[in-house]
C-alpha cells in the first residue's frame, strides 16, 4: 500500500508540473524559482533554471550584457546567456524580472570580473654595449601600463602601451668614460592607480667581455668505480671553478651526482634516446647562464633520430648543443658537446663533417665552443678535417699562456704521464683563450677518471 501510494503521489506531481499553465483562471497565481542568483564567470556563457508557475511568465533583464528567454519546457524553462565581461576588476550585476499575472519575482545574475594581468617574458635585462645599447621586453597585459624607467634608459618609437601581446623596444644610453658598469630597475605598473599590479625587471649595462672557465671531461661511464670517484669528479669541477663544461659518458646517474647540490644544471640526451645511455652533456652553473635554446643530433646518417652510423658498430653516437646567455657580460654563446666513436675511422671523419655543417647551420655569427672525446689526434683526418675547415680553431694552440699540465688527455688510469690527446675544446675567432691545461690530479694516488679534464679560460 505504501508503494502504491508513492507511485500516485510522483505521478500527481509530475501532472501538477507538465500541467502548471493549464489551471483554472480561479486558481490564485503561482511563481516560484529554482534559483534566486545566478554567478558566472568572466568568459561568456548560459545557464537554465527551472520557473515553477500555473500561468504564463515573462522575464526581462535589466542590462543588454545579459538576456533571458523562456523556453517550451516545465524544467529549466528559463534561459540566462551573457556575454563576456572585458572589464578588468569590476564584476557586474544584472536583475531578471520574472512575472506571473501580476505577481513577479527577482533573478540576480552576478558575473565576476576579469582578474588584471601583467607578465612579461624576460626576468632581467644584461645590456652589453659593446654589442648593442637597444633591448626589447615581451610583455602581456590586460590592463593600461605605464613605464618608470632609469633616467639612462628611453623608450624607443612606437612604444604606445596597448593591452594584449607586444613587444616594446627600449635603449640605454652608453656609458661614461670611467664607469664601467651600472645597475638599476625598470618598472611595469598598472596605469590605473586602484589595480595594484606591478612588475620589476632588474637591469645591468656593462661594456666588459665575457670571461669563463670552460672544460671538457670525458668522466668514464664505469658504473663499479663510480661511488668511489663521483667525490673526486665534484672535487675536481669545484676546485677548478668549471663554470660550463662538457661531459663525455656520463649517465643520468653520474649526471645527478654532479649537479644534485643545485649549483649545476645540465642539458642534453641519453645516446640512445631520452634517458637511456651515455650522455654528452652540458654542464652549467645555473646562477651564471640562462639556457636560451638546447637540441640534439646523432652522429649517423639518420641524425634526428637515436642512431649509429657509417662502420660505427657497438654504440649510437650523439651531439648535445645550447645556446646560452651569459647573466655577467650579457654575451650569448653556442655550446657543442661531442663523444665520437672509437672504433669506426669513417664514422669518426663523417661526424666531423656533420659537426660542422650543424654549427653553421644554428650558430650564426654568435661565438662557439665545441668540446668533447673525439677519439682522434690532432694529426688524423678527422681532427684536420675539423681545424682545415676554419670555422673552429684548437684551444690548445691559441692560448696565451704556455699550456699546462701533461699533453695528452687519456691516462688509462696509469701512472705514465699520459702523451695522447684526444680530448679538445675548439672555438671559434671570436674567442680568445688565456689559458689552457690538462688537470693531471691524482688524490691519493688515485684516478677520479680514465680520462683528464682540458680546462681553459676564455674571453669573448
Amino acid at each position: 500500500m505504501n508503494n502504491l501510494f508513492k507511485y500516485f503521489v510522483v505521478i500527481g506531481a509530475l501532472i501538477l508540473a507538465f500541467s502548471c499553465n493549464e489551471t483554472s483562471d480561479d486558481d490564485p497565481p503561482f511563481l516560484d524559482l529554482s534559483s534566486k542568483e545566478l554567478i558566472f564567470w568572466p568568459e561568456a556563457n548560459q545557464k537554465n533554471i527551472t520557473v515553477s508557475a500555473n500561468r504564463e511568465f515573462t522575464a526581462e533583464s535589466s542590462s543588454l550584457w545579459c538576456t533571458a528567454d523562456v523556453i517550451s519546457s516545465s524544467r529549466d524553462n528559463l534561459k540566462i546567456s551573457v556575454t563576456t565581461n572585458e572589464t578588468v576588476g569590476e564584476e557586474r550585476t544584472a536583475e531578471i524580472t520574472i512575472t506571473c499575472d501580476g505577481i513577479s519575482d527577482i533573478l540576480t545574475v552576478k558575473q565576476l570580473a576579469v582578474e588584471p594581468s601583467l607578465s612579461v617574458k624576460e626576468t632581467t635585462v644584461v645590456i652589453n654595449e659593446k654589442e648593442s645599447l637597444d633591448f626589447s621586453l615581451e610583455i602581456t597585459t590586460n590592463i593600461p601600463i605605464v613605464f618608470e624607467l632609469p633616467e639612462w634608459i628611453q623608450e624607443g618609437d612606437n612604444n604606445e602601451p596597448v593591452t594584449g601581446g607586444k613587444t616594446y623596444l627600449f635603449s640605454a644610453f652608453a656609458l661614461e668614460d670611467g664607469t664601467s658598469s651600472r645597475t638599476g630597475d625598470i618598472i611595469i605598473r598598472s596605469k590605473d592607480p586602484d589595480i595594484n599590479k606591478n612588475v620589476i625587471i632588474p637591469v645591468r649595462q656593462n661594456k666588459e667581455n665575457c670571461i669563463l672557465r670552460v672544460a671538457s671531461y670525458n668522466i668514464w661511464v664505469n658504473a663499479a668505480s663510480w661511488p668511489s670517484r663521483k667525490a673526486m669528479v665534484n672535487n675536481i669541477v669545484r676546485k677548478y671553478d668549471f663554470e660550463i663544461f662538457g661531459t663525455q659518458e656520463g649517465t643520468k646517474t653520474h649526471l645527478t651526482d654532479i649537479t644534485s647540490d643545485g649549483t649545476y644544471a645540465y642539458i642534453g640526451e641519453g645516446r640512445d634516446g631520452g634517458g637511456a645511455g651515455e650522455y654528452s652533456a652540458i654542464i652549467y652553473k645555473k646562477d651564471r647562464f640562462e639556457v636560451l635554446g638546447a637540441g640534439n643530433f646523432w652522429y649517423s646518417e639518420t641524425p634526428e633520430i637515436p642512431s649509429r652510423g657509417w662502420d660505427a658498430v657497438n654504440y649510437n653516437r650523439i651531439c648535445s648543443w645550447g645556446k646560452f646567455r651569459d647573466k655577467v657580460s650579457g654575451r650569448e654563446f653556442y655550446f657543442f658537446n661531442s663523444h665520437f666513436d672509437h672504433e669506426g675511422k669513417k664514422a669518426r671523419l663523417e661526424s666531423s663533417k656533420l659537426l660542422l655543417s650543424r654549427i653553421k647551420q644554428i650558430t650564426g655569427d654568435y661565438p662557439v665552443f665545441s668540446t668533447g672525446d673525439y677519439n682522434d689526434t690532432p694529426t688524423s683526418e678527422p681532427i684536420q678535417t675539423i681545424l682545415n675547415d676554419g670555422i673552429l680553431k684548437d684551444s690548445y694552440v691559441l692560448s696565451e699562456t704556455p699550456p699546462y699540465g701533461s699533453f695528452g688527455t687519456i691516462n688509462n688510469t696509469s701512472n705514465n704521464t699520459p702523451t695522447v690527446r684526444i680530448d679538445y675544446i675548439f672555438v671559434t675567432s671570436h674567442v680568445r683563450i688565456k689559458e689552457y691545461g690538462v688537470l693531471n690530479d691524482r688524490p691519493d694516488g688515485q684516478f677520479p677518471s680514465d680520462h683528464d679534464p682540458v680546462l681553459v679560460v676564455a674571453e669573448f
